[in-house]
């Protein structure tokens, strides 16, 4: 099962989750465009059982919200265009169900955690328009991602990036 969250700042923290709070198997969730810290609260509230997870165009996210760290059975984690993003906090580390990560035009995302060597099941890491992760990723930070099997590093657009 899929279930998405487009544009819910005013929308969801009136009305919770619903019936996904009782679903315990395990499915997608996909958040486009919501700002709000009370999506990912009441998030971390009523699912346990998130799988895979889509951040998708979240503007003022900074860094990720606390209340991922309770999605303990994540297994991929996917941002995509939230250019506000700088940092991956280094709790990250401790979601060891992750299999795989993408990461794709967050230009001011310069680095990664150094916990995310703690990750031994995390297989794959797909990098797509950020070019100063990439550049750094492949090189003084080569060693924090040096045991998954798996790495993909792709430029689709001109280089528009934030020096880090």
């Amino acid at each position: 099962m899929t279930w998405g969250v487009e544009n819910s700042d005013n929308v969801l923290p009136e009305h919770g989750f619903g019936n996904l709070s009782c679903v315990t198997s395990p499915f997608s969730l996909g958040i486009m465009g919501a700002s709000s810290y009370e999506v990912w609260r009441r998030a971390a509230q009523c699912i346990s059982s998130i799988e895979h997870l889509y951040l998708d165009t979240i503007t003022g996210l900074r860094t990720l919200p606390e209340a991922i760290q309770c999605f303990s059975s994540l297994r991929t984690l996917s941002i995509d265009d939230c250019g506000d993003l700088e940092t991956l906090p280094e709790w990250l580390g401790d979601l060891t169900s992750l299999r795989e990560i993408h990461i794709s035009r967050c230009q001011r995302l310069c680095s990664l955690p150094e916990s995310i060597q703690r990750l031994t099941e995390l297989k794959k890491l797909w990098i797509t328009d950020c070019p100063a992760l990439s550049e750094k990723c492949q090189g003084e930070d080569s060693h924090k991602i040096a045991h998954i099997s798996e790495i993909k590093f792709e430029e689709l657009k001109p280089d528009t990036s934030t020096s880090c």
